[in-house]
């Protein structure tokens, strides 16, 4: 329930407020909003657990900062819609979002045994890199061995019928 909120701002942000990915004349300020968004997030946003429903912050900062994330991808994702990977992971992101925990808990070993080598955020920007390009790989094996549930396949059959007027001659 914690996390409703943010579906009910992706519904606002799709169908009331119309922010699309089509070129516009706001895109020159792109880079400017990607920014501020990731910036806003970043210095005010706490530590946030939905898993546990645990905040440390303002519930009203925690949504704001959360919708200003969202933001900040959404208008990412508009600034690098030609690159080619990206594209792909967006495809096919409904993978990456069901298994990408799984492949954080294979590299947490991996960042806990390297962390007083290599700074933190320098870290996490390595695991991310393992991370994302490791579904070059998984992508297509998920796509071959697990179309079910990976909603490529439907589970249950749905079949169009077609509304066929009988005329009464």
């Amino acid at each position: 329930m914690s996390a409703l909120p943010f579906f009910v701002m992706g519904y606002l942000f799709n169908n009331i407020f119309t922010i699309t990915l089509v070129p516009n004349k706001w895109d020159k300020y792109l880079p400017i909003i990607i920014i501020a968004c990731f910036a806003l997030t970043f210095y005010v946003g706490g530590n946030c657990s939905y898993k546990q429903n645990h905040y440390d912050i303002n519930p009203i900062l925690q949504y704001v900062c959360g919708m200003a994330g969202t933001l900040g991808v959404f208008f990412t994702a508009k600034f690098l819609r030609n690159v080619l990977f990206i594209t792909y992971w967006g495809r096919y992101s409904l993978m990456i979002l069901v298994t990408h925990i799984l492949l954080l808990q294979v590299c947490v070993p991996m960042e806990r045994k390297f962390l007083t080598v290599i700074p933190l955020p320098v870290m996490a920007f390595i695991i991310l890199i393992v991370v994302m390009f490791s579904y070059q790989l998984l992508i297509p094996l998920m796509k071959k061995y697990l179309p079910y549930f990976t909603a490529q396949k439907d589970i249950i059959p749905i079949t169009q019928t077609k509304n066929i007027a009988v005329s009464k001659d």
